[in-house]
């Protein structure tokens, strides 16, 4: 269970047309502004301090992000020149003065909050320890984020006239290229990344940090730069995103090794992630008939192609091209070309042996219905677990609300999140209009597809909806382009998590607020516990979770035990972050 930040914080209010709140924040102060804009403004500001600084922020550098993150895109209006007094004012933020710089952090409620959350299979990642303060104040060591950073903004430049490759292909919508010429020094790099793999120290589980850039060596003895997608499993495997040959894959992470600060700099990313529009549906396998061939031996090999244009990126990293062979021909051209010649005939099984694995498009069988909605409910009260069982962590917010998944479903959430993936590429999952509040849908939440379903549109943006990840317990924002129709014929129609209140605590002092101290020292301890689930002791009876508009949940008042047999509340207790209760 992954352990990220992505916050968007709800408090309840008393209403009589819904449950849902207009705003976080409620206070009655009179220097406050309450208008629904600048409610908003904190609501986001909020949820990217938590995402990405949940360790603190620098106030220039967070109103710098924010206008990339949310003003450029159009998500949410311009910050006022008052907004950091107007911060201040709201008790969901906390602030610190270092020096010069005015750091904020976020605290969390003794209730009910919402956390937007991707998580993996398994696992426990703590954020970095680094403050956060922009690129010119931070540490000058380079962390795995840094180094991912650097790779994200040096890109191969492929322009139009340029000759290129494929890849990596999945789907005509989705897929990598790189130039034809970027061959020696793909192999270059590889040969420099052996160099220094051998004197490298291994990456140990707990220091793994998931988009963070590192090297690794494949199965076929080949060194790569890569993103880890995922904290290590169980089994001890890493998912990787290879930067320069846009393949994914899971390895085991003793192949892999820190990245310098040269390697990331030896040269740009090569693989570049774009998008064709054909003008029909159902011709991808005819499709990748034209950009493999094979050669004399049997062996598939990448057609060259010549650029005839290519947009800029859009907001999912992916760009638009057009692109001919050596004859001059389009690939809308050759699809007709290749339909005359009957290969969209060939049964699939003959097309898949003639392709590599990781250029192979996932098979998602026969049994689909995108028409008809995808209705789903949590786990039964009745048939939790009434003695101590193994669970895995995948958020919390604090002693208050901890999202937790039940290690006895390993290992079908990983099925569930393939199936996923694969379904969402089909193009018959792409919406036919505006999604509908209240349904089930599947949303791409930094590159991973999450069952969620629609609460409301935005207040500002129409655009943008406010959904549900029903298998983290978390809200999140999404668009419509991002969001997709869920196959209605899928097994998997049951919500995974279920919440959990630590047992036997409450605030220190008796307030009805967790400090922001005591929110990361749960963190701390769930990152102490590395891969291993942790030991769930149910104090209380079964209950039901309804927090707001979100679909009910189980809930449970349970003793939090890490495998060494350390208890969570009392840890709280002997580090003066939570006062006994009982």
């Amino acid at each position: 269970a992954l352990f990220i930040y992505m916050s968007i914080s709800h408090r309840f209010i008393n209403s009589d047309v819904s449950l849902f709140p207009t705003t976080i924040f409620d206070q009655g102060d009179a220097d406050m502004d309450i208008s629904e804009e600048m409610e908003e403004i904190r609501e986001l500001l909020y949820s990217l301090i938590s995402i990405k600084f949940p360790r603190g922020v620098a106030a220039d550098h967070l109103a710098k992000i924010y206008k990339e993150d949310y003003v450029d895109s159009g998500l949410g209006p311009e910050l006022p020149s008052n907004w950091l007094s107007q911060v201040k004012a709201a008790e969901e933020f906390e602030t610190q003065a270092r020096g010069p710089l005015t750091i904020l952090f976020v605290r969390l409620h003794n209730g009910p909050t919402k956390k937007s959350v991707v998580p993996p299979a398994s696992g426990v990642v703590s954020p970095s320890p680094i403050v956060s303060i922009g690129k010119d104040q931070t540490t000058p060591s380079y962390s795995p984020i840094q180094l991912a950073v650097m790779l994200s903004l040096s890109k191969e430049s492929i322009l139009a006239g340029s000759r290129v490759i494929v890849v990596a292909f999945t789907h005509a919508q989705d897929f990598y290229i790189r130039l034809e010429s970027s061959h020696d020094e793909l192999t270059k790099l590889k040969k420099h990344l052996k160099s220094e793999y051998s004197t490298a120290n291994a990456v140990k589980s707990q220091d793994v940090i998931v988009n963070g850039g590192y090297s690794l060596k494949d199965s076929q003895g080949d060194h790569f730069r890569v993103i880890a997608v995922s904290p290590p499993t169980l089994s001890s495997s890493v998912q990787c995103f290879f930067v320069d040959i846009g393949v994914r894959g899971s390895f085991p992470l003793s192949n892999l090794r820190h990245l310098t600060k040269e390697s990331a700099q030896m040269c740009c990313t090569l693989a570049t992630r774009v998008s064709l529009s054909i003008g029909k549906d159902g011709l991808h396998r005819a499709l990748r008939h034209i950009l493999f061939t094979q050669d004399e031996n049997g062996q598939t090999t990448p057609t060259p192609f010549e650029i005839i244009s290519i947009d800029n990126e859009n907001r999912s990293g992916c760009r638009m091209i057009e692109m001919k062979d050596a004859n001059g021909k389009t690939i809308d051209q050759l699809l007709i070309q290749s339909l005359q010649k009957g290969k969209e005939n060939k049964s699939e099984e003959e097309e898949e042996s003639h392709l590599p694995s990781h250029l192979t498009l996932p098979a998602i069988g026969s049994l689909s219905d995108f028409d008809t909605w995808m209705e789903m409910s949590g786990m039964g009260v009745n048939g939790m677990p009434r003695r101590p069982f193994l669970a895995h962590a995948i958020y919390a917010s604090g002693p208050g609300e901890i999202s937790l998944r039940q290690a006895s479903l390993d290992p079908m959430p990983d099925y569930l999140y393939d199936r996923l993936n694969e379904e969402c590429i089909d193009p018959a999952s792409t919406l036919k209009g505006p999604p509908q509040p209240g349904r089930f849908y599947a949303a791409n939440v930094n590159g991973v597809w999450q069952r969620a379903q629609v609460i409301r549109s935005s207040k500002i943006d129409p655009n943008s909806f406010l959904i549900y990840l029903i298998d983290v317990g978390a809200f999140h924002y999404s668009r419509p382009s991002a969001i997709r129709r869920l196959n209605a014929l899928s097994p998997f129609k049951k919500m995974l998590i279920f919440k959990c209140k630590v047992f036997g605590v409450s605030p220190m002092g008796g307030v009805e607020v967790w400090s922001r101290d005591a929110q990361m020292a749960v963190n701390d301890f769930l990152d102490k516990c590395e891969n291993w689930p942790v030991e769930v002791v149910p104090r209380s009876e079964w209950t039901v979770f309804t927090g707001l508009n979100a679909p009910s949940l189980p809930l449970i008042e349970a003793s939090i035990r890490s495998r060494e047999g350390r208890d969570l509340a009392d840890w709280l207790v002997y580090n003066r972050l939570a006062q006994p209760s009982i």
